[in-house]
């Protein structure tokens, strides 16, 4: 038997539907309630393949609801029931089993058990991935490992979902309020609106990830939410927290370090135009060149004057305007002798601050330039 809950706050359409549903010879009502935070109890017990929920509801709406029941059994399907036609569209695009308007008929509702049954047949219950270990790529897009070693995106129903999981992502384990995601994804939509979608936007991340299994958990806690990560890997975000582990730098670890510059790719959802992500994007390009520094420093200290310069030249690739580097990646090439190179390097940086900043460099650069190139040069021609 399907096991099935029906919710509505007015009694008189929750017994009418209770009667309608109960009559199906494939359903078994296990319960049916006004109110839907006993609904909601009620499920974490009975765990129903499918509820019948309205909508425009007080205090909790169906959308809400929905979202909840979904937070605690991934794997059932929702059905709305609506006495508005906006209501239904709505719920449409948050892709329910189905939506039915009120009255419910008995023909009705035997086109949506075989819509049940089709999708059943068709999805049945997703297998638990708990065991295996899920690897996430962020670069210009995030990308989902399908198969080992070959990572594509997924597809959101929605522009916002995708923006509001990739929020939750770089928050993951820290509580977000959902006011916070109102302001952040509909700033200009009005109380009432934003927090309907959000509503309909949670419950797209949870159908999108459901194929994911336990690896992702998107918590509802009193006024917002925690996703929490099961047996996830996220490239960037644990490059990050391996970078803050690093043990101060030595000769013995600095091969430790240098990987850690290597594996870092400046990419960070680059493709995306969220204003929220440049804070972030700040954070690892920064941390990526702190370890650079270090590393320079510490071959620099040891007399490794070329593997410095190789690592300074990368970074100057990334900082072009930064005339600090190219000031300290001269000042190598002149501990190794090389007069042609460090002239490259003064050139190249006075044509990235006139492109840039319209400037030349620094006194301090152009005075230094001119003692140990310029006089040099001159004295080479003189003999």
């Amino acid at each position: 038997m399907i096991k099935a809950m029906i919710v509505d706050d007015e009694q008189l359409a929750l017994d009418y539907a209770k009667k309608i549903i109960s009559g199906h010879s494939e359903i078994e009502v296990i319960g049916s309630f006004t109110d839907p935070v006993a609904c909601l109890e009620a499920a974490e017990i009975e765990a129903p393949h499918i509820a019948f929920l309205d909508i425009q509801m007080p205090e909790i709406n169906g959308l809400e609801v929905a979202e909840r029941l979904l937070e605690e059994n991934p794997n059932m399907y929702i059905v709305f029931l609506t006495a508005y036609d906006i209501f239904a569209v709505e719920a449409f695009e948050i892709d329910a089993l189905d939506y039915i308007i009120k009255p419910l008929k008995k023909e009705r509702l035997e086109k949506t058990m075989d819509r049940y049954q089709r999708h059943v047949m068709t999805y049945g219950v997703k297998e638990s991935t708990k065991e295996k270990v899920l690897r996430l790529q962020i670069g210009d897009y995030l990308s989902f490992e399908t198969e080992k070693n070959m990572f594509s995106p997924i597809v959101w129903r929605t522009a916002k979902a995708q923006e509001l999981f990739v929020y939750l992502l770089q928050n993951h384990g820290t509580y977000v309020e959902k006011e916070t995601l109102m302001e952040l994804l509909w700033e200009d939509k009005n109380l009432e609106s934003s927090a309907s979608l959000l509503y309909t936007n949670v419950y797209n991340v949870r159908k999108a990830l459901k194929p994911f299994g336990k690896h992702f958990v998107l918590k509802n806690r009193l006024d917002g939410y925690v996703l929490e990560l099961n047996d996830v890997e996220v490239d960037v975000l644990d490059w990050e927290q391996q970078s803050y582990q690093l043990p101060a730098i030595t000769p013995e670890n600095i091969a430790e370090y240098e990987q850690m510059v290597l594996s870092f790719e400046n990419k960070y959802f680059m493709k995306h135009d969220y204003v929220w992500l440049e804070p972030k994007r700040h954070i690892l390009t920064k941390l990526w060149k702190s370890l650079i520094e270090d590393v320079v420093q510490c071959y620099t200290e040891h007399n490794e004057f070329e593997k410095a310069i190789q690592l300074l030249e990368k970074l100057v690739e990334e900082y072009t305007e930064d005339e600090q580097i190219y000031f300290e990646l001269m000042k190598l090439y002149n501990h190794i002798g090389d007069i042609d190179a460090i002239a490259a390097k003064y050139r190249s940086l006075i044509q990235h601050l006139r492109r840039e900043v319209d400037a030349p460099p620094s006194s301090e650069i152009q005075d230094w330039y001119k003692i140990n190139v310029i006089k040099k040069l001159k004295l080479n021609i003189e003999k």
